[in-house]
């Protein structure tokens, strides 16, 4: 997950794969990152990949989360509240995670109905409702507290019932 500093971006302090000195602007250096290691290898441009050419030529740029602002599927899969050896132990704590980061079809409730649940609740959601977080989580918590876990496995429902 990145998180945005608008008034930096719109400084000219970006190096570029054809010009490595820091005076590019944001969209120059985007755009020949873009071009330099993503077109040529015929690849589908997601909005990650477009980033993760840019940050290759500006890694001081770039600031990696702790793993709890950028909870993916596959680390609540390696987690389970029987488990010891959790990859980020704030996930066994009451508001442990702070962000699902979810890429392809994650929020899909075919694909993983905790994660689903989450995204419907929050999308199901007023104005009124976003801005008392204290109900959303209420809201988020009894939505996943009712999937029907005899039906199917689904991965990850015990660590989110924890950590949201």
């Amino acid at each position: 997950m990145h998180i945005w500093d608008f008034e930096r971006l719109n400084k000219h302090n970006f190096k570029s794969p054809f010009n490595h000195q820091l005076n590019n602007s944001y969209e120059k250096a985007l755009n020949d990152s873009i071009t330099r290691h993503i077109i040529w290898r015929k690849h589908f441009l997601a909005d990650q990949c477009a980033l993760n050419a840019l940050f290759h030529e500006n890694e001081n740029k770039l600031a990696i989360l702790p793993c709890h602002w950028n909870l993916r599927v596959w680390g609540v899969r390696e987690c389970s509240a029987e488990k010891s050896d959790c990859f980020c132990p704030n996930l066994k704590q009451v508001r442990g995670c702070a962000l699902l980061h979810g890429q392809g079809s994650t929020f899909r409730s075919w694909k993983n109905l905790p994660f689903a649940t989450v995204w419907q609740t929050f999308n199901d959601a007023s104005w009124e409702e976003i801005g008392n977080s204290s109900h959303l989580l209420l809201q988020i918590r009894k939505n996943l507290r009712n999937i029907d876990e005899t039906k199917k496995d689904h991965p990850g429902l015990d660590i989110l019932k924890i950590c949201i």
